[in-house]
């Protein structure tokens, strides 16, 4: 009789330890996946960034370029914010027509299953007033063009 109870108590710290280390493991690759989601996000803006501008200042300087965009993205949409930032209206995202005609300093949104975030990049020109780029397996290619005192991206 003893030592089925022992045994039963075995069975029982068993279990919970088992269900602590899933637990455990599941909370611990939810929070690394979450951690690269941040550093695939922080690379992608400021990889972008940076050549938008370097090439703002290069007058006549092209580059097609291929940006590694983060895994929940579908769409990248550019606001046009040179010479300054238009009144939007009846486009497919009414936050980001809030965003424009509220004023609000962005000009670059991600989106997914909503606009999941954005940012600014100074003195972007584009045909129109706004343009979203599909993303195709976390990548997505813009050309841009330094005018000098600006970026034309398309």
């Amino acid at each position: 009789m003893k030592s089925q109870v022992g045994q039963i108590f075995i069975y029982v710290i068993t279990i919970v330890l088992v269900g602590f280390l899933l637990f455990y493991g599941y909370n611990a690759i939810t929070g690394f996946k979450d951690k690269a989601d941040q550093v695939s996000y922080i690379q992608f803006k400021n990889s972008l960034q940076n050549t938008a501008e370097v090439l703002s200042l290069d007058y006549g300087s092209v580059k097609v370029k291929e940006f590694v965009v983060p895994d929940s993205i579908v769409e990248v949409c550019v606001v046009r914010n040179f010479p300054e930032l238009p009144t939007l209206a009846n486009t497919n995202y009414p936050i980001i027509e809030d965003s424009v005609n509220s004023k609000v300093d962005k000009n670059i949104f991600l989106v997914g299953k909503g606009v999941e975030d954005s940012f600014i990049i100074p003195k972007v020109y584009l045909e129109g007033d706004m343009k979203c780029f599909e993303v195709i397996g976390n990548k997505m290619k813009l050309k841009l063009e330094g005018r000098g005192d600006h970026t034309i991206i398309s």
